[in-house]
């Protein structure tokens, strides 16, 4: 995540400290907290590792990576001729 990522998260997006997760390395939310160096904020929101750490898929889990989504179905029926 480069520092301009990381200045367009909200302000209220929840940093992990979560290490002991196996999924750590995938997670946005960890990635954030790592990036709490350099990101020059002064104030985050944190999640409470010790509440996640028995539950397992995490709940809070967000993909560290680009999701592509259709959307744009707003005009998918302009086409459609209607029989009287």
């Amino acid at each position: 995540m480069t520092l301009e990522q990381y200045n367009q998260l909200p302000y209220d997006y929840a940093h992990c400290a979560g290490t002991h997760c196996e999924k750590a390395s995938q997670c946005l939310r960890h990635t954030a907290y790592t990036m709490l160096e350099t990101g020059g904020r002064e104030q985050y929101m944190m999640m409470n590792s010790n509440v996640i750490a028995d539950t397992q898929p995490c709940p809070f889990f967000d993909p560290n990576r680009k999701e592509l989504f259709a959307w744009g179905i707003s005009r998918i029926y302009d086409n459609v001729r209607v029989a009287i």
